[in-house]
């Protein structure tokens, strides 16, 4: 029943932050912080391909040293690119996994889920 105040709370800020807020990096980083301080995740973030197709980060919440250095990309056609941020981004539609040892695609990313305690994800397209 908490989880689900905490949600609802969450929701609510989401949709002030929205309606108010006019400077996209400042919405972003409001959004993911919220979602980390009231949905209780380890880590949210926003990010699109550049015109390589690596993932850049726009905005982040929570545990952001785990995006040090990541290498993502939009590309299917390696390891890198046929993770959840990828297919999302390829195919604009959420994907979750509540864990990464039974998820083949992160392979590319288990040992820096370990180091950084994450054992789930919720990768969502924003329109």
């Amino acid at each position: 029943m908490q989880r689900l105040t905490n949600f609802n709370t969450m929701w609510a800020h989401v949709n002030r932050i929205i309606a108010s807020e006019n400077d996209e990096p400042t919405l972003l980083y409001s959004l993911c912080h919220i979602v980390v301080q009231y949905a209780h995740m380890q880590l949210s973030w926003v990010a699109r391909p550049d015109i390589t197709g690596r993932f850049q980060m726009l905005a982040a919440s929570g545990k952001t040293p785990y995006l040090d250095d990541i290498f993502i990309t939009a590309d299917p056609n390696i390891p890198e690119g046929r993770g959840f941020l990828g297919t999302t981004w390829r195919e604009e539609q959420s994907y979750y996994s509540q864990s990464f040892e039974t998820t083949p695609s992160i392979v590319p990313w288990k040992e820096r889920n370990q180091r950084f305690g994450i054992k789930a994800i919720a990768s969502l397209p924003i329109h």
